[in-house]
């Protein structure tokens, strides 16, 4: 699967043991990092704790199907405080296994009862992906040998992947679904206002107004090269996870999509923004000296020929 997914010219990197060393200690900060972003959206809610204290009715997901046998406003009460507590536990004891457990639990409790109203909201999904792979970071005391570490690494890769998977599963739906559009003759995402067919169908359906939808909706065709741009980031995400070179890039790519979308649609991620920031822009893997050339020959599609255009780079 990494000879599939990785630059067609692999090349280890020298000093691989002082590489790791360095990574393992980035890495180790971004998890504290992580925490505190969690503790963060989790005393950012407290301002709405008393109108979710209010809610009357609920259809419960599986996770928080236990409300239905208990009285409401004491669940709900339970469900906030685990969230609270469980974040601050995470924030204060990042290295210990039971405490990133605490914050998963309280995060998945409270992401599962806020989306049993009949709509699902998908902001904090990643976050919920990612504090579950946490859970399996190894032990303080096992740090001390290069086998804990490279293991700490591991796991914080697989977040970083989980993350990037998302965005192709996105992306491959879009492409399903505008394949599929395409061979029944409907409207689909490659054509020229295809973006701006989404906005204003977007804008109606909400009765809202953004800030440069109109705007877009006047100039459709002004949104085409961006709406291809952005179907390639999203489709070709996981490729980044097998290639170091491009994480910063293409979390750049991805963050400014988000901005994009809510400009254009009033769509908020910036949960996902902050998430890409942690994992991807400040990516541990990162190559020490990136260059142009390895870059441009990592991007997938594409790498091989401008690989050959501009020369292939002597290490990867």
């Amino acid at each position: 699967m990494r000879k599939f997914f990785r630059a067609r010219k692999f090349l280890p990197t020298p000093g691989a043991f002082r590489a790791q060393t360095r990574a393992f200690g980035e890495a180790r900060v971004l998890v504290r990092c992580y925490y505190a972003g969690l503790f963060y959206f989790a005393v950012a809610l407290l301002p709405e704790w008393r109108s979710l204290l209010e809610r009357s009715t609920i259809a419960p997901l599986w996770p928080v199907g236990w409300l239905s046998y208990t009285d409401l406003r004491t669940g709900i009460m339970l469900i906030l405080a685990l969230y609270l507590v469980g974040a601050l536990v995470g924030l204060v004891l990042p290295e210990k296994g039971w405490a990133r457990a605490l914050a998963f639990l309280g995060l998945f409790q409270f992401v599962a009862f806020n989306n049993s109203f009949g709509k699902i909201g998908h902001s904090l999904h990643v976050w919920v992906l990612t504090a579950f792979l946490l859970i399996f970071l190894p032990e303080a005391a096992k740090l001390a040998s290069r086998a804990g570490r490279q293991r700490f690494l591991t796991i914080f890769w697989g977040c970083q992947a989980m993350l990037l998977l998302v965005y192709s599963m996105s992306g491959l739906g879009k492409v399903a679904g505008a394949i599929y559009q395409f061979s029944t003759g409907q409207p689909h995402a490659f054509m020229p206002g295809a973006l701006a067919a989404i906005v204003a169908d977007r804008l109606v359906e909400t009765n809202s107004r953004s800030l440069l939808g109109p705007w877009l909706i006047d100039h459709p065709f002004v949104g085409w090269p961006i709406l291809i741009c952005d179907i390639y980031l999203q489709l070709f995400a996981f490729w980044v996870a097998f290639r170091p070179a491009l994480q910063k890039p293409w979390a750049i790519g991805l963050i400014v999509f988000h901005i994009a979308s809510f400009l254009f649609l009033t769509i908020s991620f910036a949960q996902n923004a902050l998430l890409l920031a942690l994992l991807l822009i400040l990516s541990p893997f990162r190559p020490s000296q990136p260059t142009w050339r390895h870059t441009l020959a990592a991007l997938p599609l594409f790498g091989g020929l401008l690989a050959r255009l501009f020369g292939r780079p002597c290490a990867s």
